[in-house]
């Protein structure tokens, strides 16, 4: 026997195995790495931003590049640590940094907007920027509707016609829901760009209420909002898309999620969505410049892109759309810089989100429930087996996610093979 060939052939099979099974290693060791990386900053988050309050952005984890009104943007202690907390006035642009393994950092960013919701509404509007997701406010402070701290208590001298509290629909179109009556405990924080009436809480409900059921000597106290005025980043623009290798999540997202059931209206990328209530968002593809496309994906409830308006899309939990923009760079947040995309020039229709996805946005069991307003587990995708029927079913943990749906379903709003991936019937 040959032993110097025996050796040779050992050596080389050893040294084949060890090629094979080193970058085998090296992968379970990163995403080893991403996993802890990920949960301490989940962590990190509710220790930081647990106390933090309405219209405040607060520094989750880090790091954060930001950029802020002056004299702010001059104080290199301001937001600078994690913990920190501003107001969203104060805000221009928050930019999270990337996941970095080799640091063990991944920079988080949490806001608690009111939007278009009355003061001492008890929810409020959430945003989480994840690891390398830009958000830059699209409303200058000058043209901000700045709300009252606390609501002033009313009560009510005659009925009322009580409207859909919306910022993309004067009250005059929006939905009734019904009538407030004589003698009525409300809650009352602005009063319409006509004086005609009132926002107000009402049985822990937001609404519109006519003016002439409540003394017109305490409105003088409201301040007026402009149809369509905006509050504090209600509008933003965002650039995500990250690639994160073999870390989950790849890409980064904004998550965007409203009290549960309650319309609330943004604009992000200068698309109204009227959130009902979870989203993501990110931009495709990967990296920079900005790719050409943003991915809104409906978690929870329903999304419309272009409420109240003849190019309405409602976008079901479980589904995504993307919107396509120009290649033209130009200057539309309020930091003066060419970074966002001309457009949008057009949004495609829903369609089933993809299980990748779901795996990248899984991020969001990581992060602390206490965070939102109420849990949001990722849907979970049935692909049957066999020919016919739907192609695929989604399958949802929490019921309220597809109260909404379900409701559109049975009023026949919602397309029939939609209605048959949740197994919703149609009229």
């Amino acid at each position: 026997m040959d032993f110097r060939r025996v050796i040779r052939m050992t050596v080389t099979c050893l040294l084949l195995a060890a090629a094979f099974a080193a970058p085998s290693q090296i992968y379970a060791q990163e995403v080893n790495t991403c996993t802890a990386t990920v949960r301490e900053a989940a962590t990190q988050t509710l220790v930081n931003c647990s106390g933090s309050g309405l219209n405040t952005a607060c520094y989750a984890f880090d790091e954060i590049e930001r950029v802020l009104v002056d004299p702010l943007n001059e104080d290199d202690e301001v937001f600078s640590e994690p913990g920190d907390v501003i107001q969203t006035a104060d805000v221009i642009t928050l930019r999270p940094s990337a996941i970095n393994t080799e640091d063990e950092t991944w920079g988080i960013t949490v806001l608690h907007l009111q939007a278009g919701l009355p003061s001492g509404f008890e929810d409020n509007v959430i945003v989480v920027g994840l690891g390398g997701a830009e958000i830059e406010s699209g409303v200058p402070i000058a043209d901000a509707f700045v709300p009252l701290e606390e609501p002033v208590s009313l009560t009510t001298i005659g009925a009322g016609e009580l409207r859909v509290a919306t910022t993309f629909t004067v009250p005059d179109e929006s939905e009734v829901l019904g009538t407030v009556p004589a003698g009525a405990a409300v809650l009352a924080d602005a009063v319409s760009e006509d004086g005609a009436w009132v926002r107000v809480i009402v049985d822990e409900a937001p609404g519109w209420l006519a003016a002439s059921a409540v003394d017109s000597d305490d409105l003088a106290a409201l301040p007026a909002m402009d149809d369509g005025q905006l509050t504090a980043l209600q509008s933003f623009y965002t650039r995500t898309g990250i690639d994160a290798g073999s870390c989950l999540p790849r890409s980064s997202w904004v998550i965007v999620q409203g009290p549960e059931a309650t319309p609330v209206d943004v604009v992000i990328n200068d698309v109204p969505i009227r959130i009902e209530s979870t989203i993501a968002v990110r931009t495709l593809e990967a990296g920079e410049p900005i790719g050409l496309q943003m991915e809104v994906l409906v978690l929870y409830g329903v999304a419309r892109a272009n409420p109240d308006t003849q190019e309405e899309i409602i976008i079901p939990p479980g589904y995504t759309v993307t919107v396509g923009y120009g290649p033209d760079f130009v200057s539309k947040g309020i930091e003066g810089d060419d970074d966002e995309r001309s457009g949008p020039l057009s949004i495609g229709e829903p369609t089933v989100v993809d299980q990748s996805v779901l795996d990248d946005i899984g991020i969001i069991e990581e992060l602390p429930a206490d965070l939102f307003n109420y849990e949001v587990p990722p849907p979970i995708i049935i692909t049957p087996s066999g020919i016919g029927g739907p192609i695929i079913e989604l399958i949802f943990t929490n019921p309220g996610a597809l109260a909404q749906i379900q409701q559109l379903c049975s009023q026949g709003i919602i397309p029939v093979a939609i209605c048959q991936v949740f197994g919703f019937p149609t009229p």
